[in-house]
C-alpha cells in the first residue's frame, strides 16, 4: 500500500484468507448485545438441541465457523462490502460488531497499529498510527541466521505479548493503543507478518524482511515465528481454542522485486513455483496453521496474483489445505485492471479491454456486455479467494452491484469470503466473554519489559556471524575474541557505527544501542582506562566523495590497539519499493577501507551490518577478522560488544550465498533457478555454478568442532520410507561454544532434469558444548520430502537412484557423507478433502449436488502462459500427498449431515435441505474428511 507521509510505516501488506471447507449457516434469531457469557463449544451435530435466546454468533456452544456464518447471514450486502475494507470496517451496532482495522504490523516487533486513533495526543489521524514504542528485535533476515527456531519462538511470544498489551483499556485516550474508535472495542489483532518470500536475489529491496534463500530453513524458522505469534506450541499444537494474535504470511507469491512491482509478471514453471517459491507458504499452512495470507502485487505467468484461481484456490486452499483468511496487498486489487506500471492490463477469460474507453473497461467477447475494470478486477479477486481489499478502493457497493448485474459475481461469493474473515476474528476471542479468553489478561506492563529487552539482545548475539578470524601478524594469535585488559585505545570509523539501523517495518523502541555505545559501555566496564574514539569520516551509504580521515584520526588509527571499520547498508540503499541496483559496497565505504588499511595498523576488524551480501572479495584480505549481521535490533551494539569481547561465542551462520558481485547474479526479473535458464549461473546455493565469497550456511566460532560417527538407518529405501541420520559433534577447541549441524542431500542425475546440486534437509543447533564435550545428533528425513514436481505427470515424484546424505559445517564444507539408494514409487495418500459450495445461505426445500461444480472458482488463468494444471472447480475435491487431484468420479465418498432434521445427504451426494438451522455437511474420502457449514433459512 501507499506509504503515509506522516509516519514510518512501510507500503504494502497482503493477507490471505481461505477456509478448507466453505461455510453456510442459517438461523434467524434476534441478536442480543455483544459479549454475553456462553458455554464451551460443541460440535455442529449437537448444536441444534441447544436452546438459547442468544443468536448463534454469540453462543459459544457453536464452532467459530458456525458462528461466523450465522453472523454474516444477518448482514445486508451493503454492510458486507464495507466489512471487507481493511482500513476501516465500520461498526454494525445492531449486531454488536465493533469497528475493526485489519492492518497492524509486527515483523520483528510491533511496528504499526492503525487502531491507534485515541492516544491522548493532539495530532492528525495518520500521525496517531506512528511507529509504536515497542521492543524491536533483529529483522527476520538477521534473526534467522541464529538457525535456532526455539529462539525465534521466544521472540514472537514476546512480540505477541506486546500486541496484546496494546489492547490494555487503560491506554485508551492516554497512550499508544490498538483499540480503535472506542475503549469498549475489543481491539485489532490481525497482524501482517511474517514476510516469507524467498531471498532468491540479494538485490531485492525487502531482503531484510524475509528468512533467507533456502526454503527448508525459512520454513522452520518462519513456522517458529507463527507458532509463537499465534499462541501455539513450537510444533504447532494449539494451546488454547483462541488465537493470541492472527499471523498473516505474505506475499503470496513470487513477490521478489520492488521496482515496478505492481506491473510486472513473475514467470516460471510449476516446478519452481511448487518446490521453491511456495514451499514455505505450504509449510506454514500445514505445520503452523497460519491464520492469514496476503496476495501480492505481481502477476504470475500473466495472471494477477490477487485474482489467480490457480495460486489462491487450487494451490493455497485445495492443495495446501489453507483454512484461514486472505487479504490483498495494499492497492493490489487495482493491479488487475490498471496499466503498467500500476497494473497488468489484465482481463478475465472471455473479456477484452476497451482500448478507447477513458477508464479501464472490460467488454464481454460474446455478449458485448461492459463492466468497469475496477468492478471486474474486484469480482475476480474475491472469487479466487482474496477476501479483503487493502485499502478498499474497488470494494464499493456500486462496483459490486455492477459485477453482479453482468453475472461475474454474486452475493453468495461475498458471503463465503466474509465468513472466512469473521471466523478468524471469532478465533481471537472478539465475540466471547473476556473471562474466557486467557490472553485478555495481558497488560501494558509487557510492552518494552526488561525481559523483552534482554531477549532482543540475546537474539542479536546469536545472530552475529563470524566470517573470518585469522592470526594477526606479530601476535601469533587470532584477533578475536578481544582481551579488554590489553585494549587502551580503540578507534571506530564509519558513520553506521554510531547509528541504530533497525530496518524495514520497525517500531520506535526507547532502547537503542549503537555499536559505538555498546562497545564503549562494555569496554569501560571491563577496563576503565580504555578509550574509544569514533569518527564517522564523512561516510554514508549514498556519499559520492571519498571518505575524509582527518589528521588526528589518522594518528589515532596508527597507534590504536584495535581499529574497527564499520560498513554496510541502510534503507537508503534498498527498501520496500526500491531494489538495490547491485551488491557493491555502497557509498564511500570502499574509500574508507583503503585509506584506513594504508595506515598500516595490523589489528583491523571489519564489521558489516547489511541487508545482504556486499562486495568484499577485493578488500577482505586487509582484515584479519570480519563479523557480519543483518539489521540486528535495538541492542545491536550491546550484542556486538558481547561477541567481540568474548562474553558470547559467535554461533550464527549465513542464510544466504555471499556472491562476489552482481556478475554472479542473473537478471532480477528472471525467476528461474536452474543454470540452463539463468545464463549458466544458477540461483541460490542449490543451483549456483560459480565460487562465492562465502557459501550458504557458513559461520565460524571461537571454538572448533569435529563431526564423526555418521550412520544412516538404512542404505536402501523406498519413497514411502524415512531415514534417520546420526552423528556426533565434538568441541575440539579451547572455549565453550555452539555450532549448527547441517544435513544436505544430493540427488541422482536424471536425464532431461536439472535438479539441485544439493538441498538442506535437516539442521540442529547444538547445545553450548564445553571443550572436549560431544553431542549426539539425530535427524530424520521423510523420503517423500525429496520429491520434485513433475509437470508431465501433474504430481510430485521421488526420482530413483543414489542419493548422497552429507553432514557438514556449511553447504560447501562437508565432513562426512553416506550413499542411500532409493527405488520405487511414492504411494498416493489423500491429505486434504475440501468442500466449496457456491453459496453460504440456502433455503429449506432446495437441493445441492455435491458432485457438481462451483462456477465461481472456474479457472481464470491464461492457459497460453501457464503450465497445464488439474481442474479444481468441483464442489468436493481430494488431493494426494504428491499434489495430484483424485478422480472422484470413480471413488467411493461417504457423506454425512450433522443433523438430518435440517439436511439429508444421499449416498450419491445430493443434499436435501428440509429444515431451518445450521448444519455441517461432511465428505469422507478414504478416511480423510472435509466439511462445509450451511445456514438454512
Amino acid at each position: 500500500m501507499k506509504k503515509k507521509t506522516h509516519f514510518k510505516v512501510p507500503n504494502c501488506e497482503n493477507i490471505f484468507l481461505i477456509l478448507t471447507g466453505s461455510i453456510f449457516s442459517v438461523m434467524l434469531l434476534v441478536p442480543k448485545a455483544y459479549g454475553q457469557k456462553g458455554s464451551q463449544p460443541a460440535s455442529a451435530a449437537t448444536s441444534l438441541s441447544h436452546k438459547s435466546s442468544q443468536p448463534i454468533y454469540l453462543d459459544t456452544h457453536y464452532s467459530f465457523r458456525e458462528r461466523a456464518a450465522d453472523l454474516v447471514s444477518h448482514m445486508t450486502l451493503a454492510e458486507e462490502v464495507l466489512q471487507l475494507h481493511t482500513n476501516n470496517a465500520p461498526a454494525i451496532p445492531r449486531l454488536g460488531i465493533h469497528q475493526y482495522i485489519y492492518w497492524s504490523e509486527g515483523q520483528h516487533g510491533v511496528n504499526a497499529m492503525f487502531g491507534n486513533l485515541h492516544n491522548g495526543k493532539k495530532t492528525n489521524e495518520h500521525e496517531a498510527y506512528g511507529a509504536p514504542i515497542a521492543t524491536s528485535f533483529p529483522t527476520n533476515f538477521a534473526s534467522s541466521m541464529s538457525w535456532d527456531p526455539g529462539l525465534i519462538y521466544k521472540e514472537t511470544e514476546a512480540i505477541s505479548d506486546e500486541a496484546r498489551g496494546f489492547l490494555d483499556k487503560s491506554l485508551f485516550g492516554v497512550a499508544q493503543n490498538n483499540l480503535g474508535e472506542s475503549k469498549d472495542d475489543y481491539g485489532n489483532l490481525t497482524y501482517w507478518a511474517p514476510t516469507i518470500n524467498m531471498d532468491r536475489d540479494p538485490r531485492w529491496g525487502r531482503n531484510d524482511e524475509a528468512f533467507g534463500e533456502d526454503p527448508f530453513l525459512a520454513s522452520h524458522m518462519a513456522a517458529a515465528f507463527v507458532n509463537g505469534f499465534q499462541g501455539q506450541s513450537i510444533d504447532g499444537t494449539p494451546l488454547s481454542k483462541y488465537l493470541k494474535v492472527a499471523a498473516t504470511a505474505k506475499h503470496f507469491a513470487l513477490n521478489d522485486i520492488e521496482n515496478n512491482r505492481q506491473g510486472i509478471s513473475s514467470d516460471v514453471n510449476d516446478e519452481a513455483i511448487r518446490d521453491y517459491y511456495t514451499s514455505t507458504f505450504r509449510y506454514l499452512i500445514e505445520k503452523a496453521h497460519v491464520a492469514g495470507l496476503m496476495t501480492s502485487y505481481n502477476a504470475i505467468n500473466g495472471t494477477p496474483a490477487v485474482a489467480s484461481t490457480y495460486m489462491v484456490n487450487e494451490l493455497g486452499q485445495r492443495t495446501f489445505g489453507f483454512s484461514g483468511y486472505i487479504t490483498s496487498d495494499c492497492d493490489a486489487i487495482g493491479t488487475t485492471y490498471h496499466l503498467f506500471p500500476r497494473g497488468h492490463k489484465w482481463t478475465a477469460p472471455g473479456w477484452s479491454l476497451d482500448q478507447k474507453a477513458a477508464k479501464s473497461t472490460w467488454v464481454n467477447n460474446q455478449t458485448g456486455q461492459r463492466v468497469s475494470g475496477a468492478a471486474g478486477g474486484q469480482a475476480y479477486a474475491v472469487r479466487a479467494g482474496t477476501a479483503l481489499n487493502c485499502t478498499g478502493t474497488e470494494y464499493t457497493f456500486p462496483n459490486i452491484e455492477e459485477a453482479i448485474k453482468v453475472g461475474i459475481l454474486s452475493k453468495d461469493v461475498i458471503d463465503r469470503a466474509l465468513t472466512r474473515v469473521f471466523t478468524i476474528r471469532m478465533r481471537t476471542g472478539e465475540f466471547d466473554p473476556t473471562s474466557e479468553v486467557p490472553y485478555t489478561k495481558i497488560t501494558k506492563s509487557v510492552i518494552q519489559s526488561p525481559a523483552h529487552q534482554e531477549l532482543a539482545e540475546q537474539v542479536a548475539e546469536n545472530s552475529l556471524v563470524l566470517l573470518k578470524n585469522d592470526t594477526v601478524s606479530g601476535l601469533n594469535k587470532q584477533l578475536l575474541p578481544l582481551n579488554a585488559g590489553n585494549l587502551k585505545k580503540i578507534v571506530i570509523v564509519g558513520n553506521l557505527a554510531n547509528q541504530v539501523t533497525l530496518g524495514g517495518y520497525s517500531g520506535n523502541p526507547t532502547l537503542k544501542i549503537s555499536a559505538v555505545e555498546g562497545l564503549t559501555a562494555a569496554l569501560k566496564t571491563a577496563n576503565p582506562n580504555a578509550s574509544v574514539i569514533f569518527d564517522k569520516t564523512e561516510t554514508s551509504t549514498t556519499a559520492d566523495a571519498p571518505a575524509n580521515l582527518n589528521k588526528q584520526t589518522k594518528s589515532d588509527i596508527k597507534s590504536a590497539d584495535l581499529v574497527i571499520v564499520f560498513v554496510g547498508t541502510d534503507e537508503a540503499v534498498g527498501h520496500e519499493g526500491y531494489d538495490r541496483a547491485n551488491i557493491a559496497m555502497p557509498g564511500n565505504y570502499e574509500s574508507l577501507i583503503y585509506q584506513t588499511a594504508a595506515l598500516g595498523n595490523p589489528n583491523m576488524l571489519m564489521v558489516i551490518q547489511s541487508c545482504g551480501p556486499v562486495k568484499i572479495n577485493l578488500v577482505q584480505h586487509l582484515f584479519p577478522a570480519i563479523v557480519f549481521s543483518g539489521y540486528n535490533g535495538e541492542s545491536q551494539g550491546a550484542a556486538l560488544a558481547s561477541v567481540l569481547l568474548g562474553a558470547k561465542n559467535p554461533s550464527g551462520h549465513l542464510n544466504f550465498t555471499w556472491y562476489k558481485d552482481a556478475t554472479q547474479l542473473p537478471s532480477m526479473s528472471n525467476y528461474w533457478l536452474t543454470p540452463r535458464k539463468t545464463d549458466g549461473l544458477g540461483r541460490t546455493y542449490m543451483y549456483f555454478t560459480r565460487k562465492p565469497t562465502y557459501p550458504f550456511g557458513y559461520g565460524l566460532s571461537y571454538s572448533r568442532f569435529k563431526y564423526s560417527n555418521m550412520t544412516v538407518s538404512s542404505e536402501k529405501l523406498s519413497p514411502n520410507d524415512s531415514v534417520t541420520i546420526k552423528f556426533d559433534v565434538t568441541n575440539t577447541g579451547n572455549l565453550s561454544g555452539a555450532t549448527v549441524a547441517q544435513l544436505y542431500v544430493s540427488s541422482p542425475k536424471i536425464k532431461q532434469r536439472e535438479l539441485p546440486i544439493k538441498r538442506l534437509e535437516g539442521f540442529q543447533k547444538t547445545e553450548m558444548l564445553e571443550p572436549g564435550q560431544t553431542q549426539h545428533i539425530s535427524l530424520t528425513v521423510n523420503i517423500a520430502n525429496l520429491s520434485f514436481w513433475n509437470e508431465e505427470a501433474l504430481k510430485s515424484m521421488v526420482y530413483n537412484g543414489a542419493y548422497q546424505f552429507e553432514v557438514g559445517y556449511n553447504s560447501r564444507d562437508i565432513a562426512a557423507s553416506k550413499e542411500v539408494d532409493i527405488e520405487g514409487t511414492l504411494s498416493p495418500k489423500i491429505t486434504y478433502v475440501t468442500l466449496q459450495p457456491e453459496r453460504l445461505i440456502y433455503h429449506s426445500g432446495e437441493t445441492i449436488d455435491l458432485k457438481g461444480k462451483n462456477k465461481w472458482i472456474k479457472s481464470d488463468i491464461n492457459a497460453t502462459q501457464e503450465d497445464p494444471h488439474a481442474t479444481a472447480d468441483n464442489i468436493v475435491e481430494a488431493v494426494n500427498n504428491d499434489g495430484s487431484f483424485v478422480n472422484l468420479s470413480n471413488t467411493h465418498i461417504e457423506y454425512q449431515s450433522s443433523n438430518n432434521s435440517i439436511a439429508k445427504v444421499s449416498d450419491n451426494g445430493i443434499v436435501k435441505l428440509i429444515g431451518k438451522g445450521t448444519v455441517t455437511i461432511t465428505a469422507n474420502v478414504d478416511g480423510v474428511s472435509g466439511s462445509s457449514v450451511i445456514v438454512v433459512n
